[in-house]
């Protein structure tokens, strides 16, 4: 058998943080979703130090900065929002069926998370403590399959422990394709979309203190939402990109995706952006013969409500 290590034998699981920087006990593993990847970094932030000379005369750390990405196709749901939102408010509309919905007007703190990386072949794994989220962005550009890629900051410096066994769950669900996936702007069906993103960046921003070389704690930033989504001119659209954005006016953008089931078996994320406003827009492949004609509009949202439909009666908490 070979012992080194390739991308395969590296797992990623998360769970919520009791309180920021501080570990579960009895931690809820839970999976990012389908090809899940990640890049985790930090530096010490050091800087050098002199005395009459050109050479430094000493090097002395700062304050530790962490961040990485995951980047990972739709599967399970995608409870981790409550790191941007906070705990859901939950409705039970029919059966088994349950609707966790994300939202400020909940008035919920947004969750800290810890992030742990076992490795096959090692007896301990790899923490990532205090993660923060900082960004969140979901692409569904055909023909790839719907895909999130979630951004954090961490507290303090990765460590090693063996205490847990942070085991990546086996996936719940199956992983969100296009083919089931829908756009509606202002109640009307966007057709013909190859490609729709919903993005919110600056969620969060991490806090230092005198006396600690962590992070001593975060505070959240203000909430923009926004959306893009690019579709081929078509004689029977409903949705004209360039009438939207002469008009201005501010309508909900909706994008879901859904499994395409029916009562309990019904599974889907909705992203509920309101009040967008289209910002920005462009046209492409105009006498062209070998490219489609397509316009794409930027659309900025006053707010976003994120809604898991699943037959799934508790998100899980710290």
């Amino acid at each position: 058998m070979p012992t080194a290590r390739s991308g395969h034998h590296g797992d990623v699981v998360y769970a919520f943080e009791p309180s920021f920087n501080t570990g579960p006990s009895t931690p809820d593993f839970k999976t990012f979703g389908g090809n899940a990847t990640v890049d985790p970094g930090g530096d010490k932030n050091a800087s050098r130090i002199y005395n009459a000379d050109r050479n430094a005369a000493e090097i002395v750390p700062q304050v530790f900065n962490g961040s990485f990405s995951v980047t990972h196709e739709i599967t399970d749901p995608m409870w981790y929002v409550a790191g941007i939102l906070g705990e859901p408010q939950t409705s039970n509309p029919s059966g088994s069926l349950y609707e966790h919905v994300y939202s400020l007007s909940n008035n919920n703190d947004p969750k800290s998370l810890r992030v742990f990386l076992p490795t096959d072949g090692f007896s301990d794994y790899v923490v990532l403590p205090g993660c923060v989220i900082t960004s969140l962005q979901i692409d569904t550009t055909q023909p790839d399959n719907p895909e999130a890629t979630v951004s954090f900051e961490y507290a303090a410096e990765p460590f090693t422990d063996s205490s847990l066994s942070p085991t990546p769950p086996a996936f719940s669900k199956s992983t969100f394709s296009n083919r089931d996936g829908s756009l509606t702007v202002g109640g009307d069906t966007v057709g013909k979309t190859q490609s729709a993103t919903v993005d919110v960046s600056d969620i969060h921003t991490m806090i230092n203190e005198v006396g600690s070389d962590e992070r001593a704690d975060f505070r959240t930033q203000s909430y923009e939402p926004s959306a893009n989504f690019t579709k081929i001119i078509d004689t029977s659209q409903t949705v004209d990109p360039l009438d939207r954005f002469t008009g201005e006016t501010q309508v909900q953008f909706d994008l879901e995706l859904n499994n395409g089931a029916s009562g309990d078996s019904e599974y889907s994320h909705l992203f509920t952006l309101k009040e967008t406003f289209p910002d920005g827009f462009a046209e492409s492949g105009r006498n062209d013969p070998d490219s489609d004609l397509t316009e794409e509009l930027d659309e900025m949202g006053q707010d976003m409500d994120i809604t898991i439909t699943v037959d799934e009666s508790s998100p899980p908490t710290p």
